[in-house]
């Protein structure tokens, strides 16, 4: 169907065939958990606090989840590559009518920091897979008209379909969020919107009660751009999809690594044979002193301390750990 027989129809129908997500809004959310460092170890199971031992003995043992902030690493880095240093703006012809137009271009970008909104759009990407610029007009209070845009993303409360025709290209793009509006009695109410911005013209509908409908108080839109006032970006997985399992394999490491240290790391001293007296722990000259003990022969065998080290260090470990981490980078 073209997207004017689509829009021909009832709302609800025609809000229901062009809400069609290329993104799951589920696999956004993930995606900004992963970004943000709330990873699966943390609901891992056999990491959760669990009582060992009986009766007097019992203690509550924490095993350690340490999180390696990979995903927001290798996106701040992919976003610094392309927006790092502000994009230098440069107009070949020369004549005066195209260094006017230049000169306006250029107060636009400026005045609208587009050097950092270009940022925060590559990285809304990297992360959502997708994102939009809208661009709109609008009059000040002196009449005169000024044109900004916005970052259309779900962790801004968007979601957003474009429409394409039969031969690829985009016809119309989609918009659906919710405002809040204050009700005479003081009480909020949330009001679903879906705007569909075209070429010639925007359409407006609304759902209250559950029911779509054209929005009577936004009217259709005539278009002064002439052209869809969005610029739609998208990519296949995540920036960091391709290494995701090992990163979720290096936090295991350095988790279970964490603990063998925290029960191996420190200082074990093991006793042979019946300790008499042990040293206080600010003594400066320590000394243990053992009972004799009568053997069979008649001798007096004295008992001895040693200290419990770890002498196999786990090489292996540490080479797997040094491969994870330069696969990932």
């Amino acid at each position: 169907m073209t997207i004017d027989e689509i829009l021909a129809l009832e709302p609800a129908k025609t809000v229901k065939l062009l809400s069609v997500p290329r993104v799951d809004v589920g696999d956004k959310e993930t995606a900004r958990k992963a970004f943000d460092g709330d990873h699966a170890i943390k609901s891992d199971p056999n990491r959760q606090p669990k009582t060992v031992g009986e009766g007097v003995n019992a203690r509550l043992v924490t095993p350690n989840i340490e999180i390696l902030t990979y995903q927001k690493k290798i996106t701040v880095t992919s976003t610094a590559f392309l927006f790092g240093a502000p994009v230098k703006l440069s107009c070949p012809q020369k004549d005066a009518s195209s260094q006017d137009s230049f000169k306006a271009f250029k107060t636009l970008w400026d005045a609208l920091k587009l050097d950092y909104f270009n940022a925060r759009l590559m990285e809304t990407v990297c992360i959502e897979r997708e994102a939009a610029e809208l661009w709109y007009a609008y009059k000040d209070a002196e009449n005169i008209t000024k044109i900004r845009v916005i970052l259309l993303s779900a962790e801004n409360g968007d979601q957003i379909f474009p429409h394409f025709d039969m031969f690829g290209d985009m016809d119309a793009f989609c918009r659906k969020y919710t405002v809040s509006n204050e009700k005479p009695d003081g009480g909020v109410e949330k009001i679903e919107r879906f705007d569909v911005y075209m070429a010639d013209r925007t359409v407006h509908y609304r759902r209250i009660g559950g029911t779509w409908s054209e929005d009577p108080e936004r009217p259709v839109e005539p278009n002064i751009f002439k052209k869809i006032p969005v610029v739609y970006y998208s990519q296949r997985n995540t920036e960091w999809a391709d290494v995701q399992t090992l990163i979720e394999r290096a936090e295991d490491m350095i988790s279970n690594h964490a603990d063998l240290n925290d029960y191996f790391a420190g200082p074990m001293l093991q006793v042979f044979g019946e300790l008499l007296s042990a040293p206080d722990k600010k003594s400066m000259a320590k000394m243990l002193q053992f009972k004799g003990i009568p053997g069979p022969d008649g001798k007096i065998n004295y008992g001895h301390a040693e200290y419990l080290v770890w002498e196999h260090s786990p090489e292996s470990l540490k080479i797997e750990m040094e491969n994870v981490r330069g696969l990932i980078h």
